[in-house]
Formats: structure tokens, C-alpha cells, sequence
């Protein structure tokens, strides 16, 4: 179990610090302007709308410690699911 929980915890960490490369740990402020401008220099010019909208929803707009606390609360849950002896 706490393999499984050091691992999730050194991934999460490892895309938190990729993903805010860009945001928050610069100067530039972390607004809805900031957030589309970071995104939109991912995703290729010639990409559809509705996978920029995509983009915009996966990558602009995730609150990183409610993700993780969601993981951990699945991780948990499905230890109590899972059979004894596994």
C-alpha cells in the first residue's frame, strides 16, 4: 500500500511541477487570460475548436490539490473494496 501511495504522490508531483511550468510558478499571473494563452501555445494552430476547448478544460482550469485528495480518497475506497489477503 504505501508503494502504491508513494508512487501516485511522485507522478502527481512530477505533472504538478510540468504543467505549472508555465503558470503559477512564474511571474506571470494565473488568470482565465494566462491560463488560455498557456494552452493555446500547446495545442497546434490548425487544431479544432472543440479540442481547444478540450485543452482549456483539461490543462486551464484544474485545481491541482483537489485532484490529488480526489486520488487518495479513490486509492482508499478501493482498498476497502478490494478482497482480503491481496
Amino acid at each position: 500500500m504505501l508503494r502504491t501511495v508513494y508512487g501516485y504522490a511522485l507522478g502527481f508531483g512530477l505533472m504538478e511541477a510540468n504543467l505549472a511550468a508555465g503558470g503559477q510558478c512564474g511571474p506571470w499571473p494565473d488568470d482565465e487570460l494566462s491560463r488560455m494563452r498557456r494552452v493555446t501555445e500547446m495545442v497546434p494552430r490548425d487544431a479544432p475548436d472543440h479540442l481547444l476547448r478540450l485543452a482549456m478544460l483539461f490543462c486551464g482550469q484544474c485545481d491541482m490539490g483537489e485532484q490529488f485528495s480526489l486520488g487518495v480518497e479513490l486509492m482508499i475506497r478501493g482498498i476497502g473494496d478490494g478482497e482480503p489477503g491481496r
